[in-house]
């Protein structure tokens, strides 16, 4: 593969590497400046230039500045032509370190906690105002190892560094910075500064090398990226969509940062050369899950994911915007970008943050493809798209199409607590549909008023004091045509408001029909009610008002809810959808993953499927919890300070209760009792580094892996131990002593039905540890084995 050849997308060795980082070498990328925080309403195309693809980058220009050399350190490509730079098949990236310094570095592993459990950005206010404050004069004019220090000494702990580096480095518009008189030198702040500006370096090479300043581990990591001149579907290749971020290794688990796309400017859609720019978390210790919708590596080690994706899949990936991790959603279904519907129908859902889903607001844009040209569908009488929350923790987006065809839908949304001057609806996420046939017999839904569909799609009903007490989803099943609608109150005086309601169909708009006050009446003092009736075998619109006082127009009639009644039954496409949703559930409990799981039963909930599986959802909730505390006690031993082993290590004779913890810890590692009975053993266990660090072996368990009988070789250790004679004793081996509880604790629910069965296993040899064959009275054996 020669110069200006297409690159493989497989990782390749040896010389093959040296050609694909040749050419990624000569990549040059449209767009450079930080990302503008455009403002302007989705509706409209927002000019963010920044991300129309990567970052320009000219390697062999950076590395050969001045005849002086410029570390990286490690990166996913050669980032230099006249050092000795090795490929490292254990970390999969390149370096010029020995191997002995790669041992106290963990490999490229999936996170074990989610961003949302360990970091929150009001933690570190302090954090971020002490960096974002340091004069603009005093940070560059000085070494970078000096800014470095005066952004991070301050501090002990590895995540205040990185946000403070991250926070300064995308809070600065270099687009503003004015090259001086003369030439900075090598290791001066300006001097990196002044190739950014200059497109002879980028963001992801100086936030490397601030973390390397820091003795902080930190990966240069290449691959594609899906910018803003993604279009839907369109076959990605390295020149055009070329792009660099970082891993970073905080307690020993690596965490993704793009600080280019961190830089985010404030203000209007020119804001490129704005004076005020502000970090966005989007682009700070993301979960892998997310960043690998727009962030593709070439090293596929460095997806950080449990199970890594091809490069066909992720070109095929759902679109998802920054709006979509801003709000906190996660995809419930339709997975990829490009969608087929033969029956002209389509139902997508997504998962809402519990703490903020009543403040976020969605509205569905649809547009049909005519001549080349994106036509937005609008219609005075019919809405092609029905949204609602038929939970309080779930969206729902039903769109009809009028005709075969190719559409593009957009989902935008924003959070309503957000006050700023230009905070309006922005891009959630992008799907291109393809339609083989009209919806029948609707191709659309009614259009209704301004509250949207359902009493959980605004506050208007709570605004007025009154609470659903049956339907709580935008769709109502009529049987026979006939349902009554039910609002509570408490407050004496809403005993007096006046409800009406229309109802309308696909055939007539609102303004065209008259509302009816007939069936509505208020029933023991506390709940208004509604008699609906509707043409059976049909589908129409229940829309609600309320007579309230306007300080400027007195009294109006505003639309609070609407409903959309179905009266036919339950269908066969129902009854089928049911059975999948049965058999997506039970193969999610089956392989144990913690992100189908969740899916899989927030899909149950938001269907109101619940009632035709309760046991099995029952038991995905339950394994949910299990492997979230798994999850929790991991990441609470890597945290662990490594002063915290130095102690444990330090006892020359050690209380027997800190010994059996620690047996019992390194058992499930792999280590048998013949090599941890006696504590200088230990003592030289835990001592061990690079490879055989105790932290590393700690960060790659697998629990699928663990057997039983070792399992319960660990409780057999722990014995009778409480977890306060533990703590003590120790702290450190207080937190073991919880890691080994719940993974034992796991394995037995797990595996529960054979516990009877597996004797303790504790040594590496048969016979103590040796599996039954056949336990006659279960009583008689736990007695024997002392369990």
């Amino acid at each position: 593969m020669g110069n200006g050849a297409s690159v493989n997308i497989t990782p390749v060795k040896g010389a093959d590497r040296l050609n694909r980082d040749n050419t990624v070498a000569k990549s040059v990328k449209n767009g450079h400046g930080p990302r503008s925080r455009s403002t302007v309403s989705a509706r409209t195309n927002r000019s963010d230039q920044s991300k129309s693809s990567g970052e320009n980058y000219v390697p062999s220009k950076i590395v050969k500045m001045e005849g002086r050399r410029i570390s990286l350190k490690f990166a996913t490509f050669k980032f230099g032509d006249f050092r000795q730079l090795t490929f490292s098949e254990s970390h999969h990236f390149y370096t010029d370190e020995d191997e002995k310094t790669l041992e106290e570095i963990p490999p490229p592993h999936s996170p074990y906690t989610r961003k949302n459990e360990f970091f929150d950005p009001e933690d570190y206010a302090e954090v971020d105002k002490c960096a974002s404050g340091i004069p603009k004069s005093k940070a560059t004019s000085g070494t970078l190892k000096s800014l470095v220090s005066l952004l991070t000494d301050q501090y002990e702990d590895d995540m205040s560094k990185v946000r403070a580096i991250y926070v300064w480095l995308t809070s600065l518009n270099i687009n503003k910075l004015s090259h001086p008189l003369k030439n900075p030198k090598v290791g001066y702040t300006m001097f990196y500064l002044m190739k950014i500006k200059e497109r002879l370096g980028n963001y992801s090479q100086l936030f490397n090398r601030m973390c390397n300043i820091a003795g902080i581990p930190c990966v240069v990591i290449h691959g594609y990226l899906k910018g803003n001149t993604y279009e839907i579907g369109q076959k990605l290749d390295i020149k055009t969509h070329y792009g660099e971020w970082n891993a970073v290794l905080i307690s020993s688990q690596w965490r993704f940062v793009n600080a280019f796309w961190g830089a985010c400017a404030l203000g209007s859609e020119k804001a490129v050369n704005a004076a005020q720019y502000k970090p966005d978390e989007n682009y700070f210790v993301p979960d892998p899950q997310h960043l690998i919708h727009t962030h593709f590596p070439e090293e596929e080690k460095w997806q950080l994911l449990e199970d890594p994706i091809t490069f066909k899949e992720w070109e095929e990936k759902a679109y998802l915007k920054e709006r979509f991790f801003e709000l906190e959603l996660r995809l419930l279904s339709h997975q990829e970008c490009e969608i087929t519907t033969e029956n002209g129908e389509i139902e997508m859902m997504f998962a809402l943050p519990k703490k903020r889903a009543k403040d976020l607001k969605f509205m569905a844009l649809v547009y049909m493809k005519e001549f080349n040209e994106w036509k937005i569908l609008e219609d005075k009488k019919v809405q092609h798209d029905f949204i609602h929350v038929p939970i309080a923790e779930a969206l729902v987006v039903k769109l009809r199409f009028p005709k075969r065809g190719i559409y593009r839908f957009e989902l935008v949304g924003k959070d309503t607590t957000i006050t700023e001057k230009n905070y309006d609806f922005d891009w959630v996420a992008i799907y291109k549909i393809k339609c083989e046939q009209a919806a029948s017999p609707y191709s659309g839904f009614p259009r209704v008023g301004a509250a949207g569909w359902g009493p959980n799609n605004d506050h208007r009903l709570e605004d007025l004091g009154l609470t659903p007490l049956k339907h709580t989803q935008g769709m109502i099943f009529a049987k026979d045509g006939f349902t009554k609608l039910r609002f509570k109150f408490e407050e004496p005086e809403l005993e007096d408001l006046q409800l009406s309601v229309k109802m309308i169909t696909v055939k007539e708009s609102l303004d065209e029909v008259p509302t009816e006050t007939e069936g509505i009446r208020v029933e023991s003092h506390d709940k208004h009610v509604i008699d609906i009736e509707t043409t059976p075998g049909e589908e129409s619109a229940a829309c609600v008002f309320a007579l309230v006082e306007d300080k400027t127009y007195g009294s109006v009639e505003v639309n609070i809810c609407n409903y959309l009644i179905v009266s036919f039954p339950i269908d066969e496409i129902t009854l089928k959808d049911i059975e999948s949703t049965r058999k997506t559930l039970l193969l999610a409990i089956e392989q144990k993953k913690l992100d189908l799981l969740e899916r899989a039963v927030d899909i149950v909930e938001t269907k109101n499927y619940e009632r035709h599986m309760p046991k099995e959802t029952d038991t995905a909730r339950d394994l949910i919890a299990r492997l979230r505390n798994i999850q929790r006690l991991m990441h609470d031993v890597l945290a662990l300070d490594n002063r915290v082993f130095a102690e444990i290590r330090s006892y020359p004779s050690p209380i027997p209760e800190i010994h059996d913890v620690m047996k019992a810890a390194l058992l499930l590692l792999g280590n048998f009792e013949e090599e941890t009975k006696y504590w200088d053993n230990v003592q030289a266990l835990l001592g061990k580094i690079g490879k055989e660090s105790i932290k590393r072996r700690i960060a790659l368990f697998d629990i699928d892996t663990l057997e039983l009988d070792i399992a319960l070789g660990a409780r057999k250790m722990l014995g009778n131990l409480l977890i306060d004679n533990v703590n003590q004793a120790s702290a450190g081996a207080a937190t073991f002593y919880v890691w080994v509880q719940g993974i034992v604790g796991e394995m037995q629910s797990r595996y529960s039905d054979m516990i009877g069965l597996v004797a303790p296993r504790t040594h590496l040899m048969s016979g103590q540890g040796k599996p039954l064959q056949m336990v006659l009275d279960v009583n008689e054996y736990m007695a024997l084995h002392d369990i």
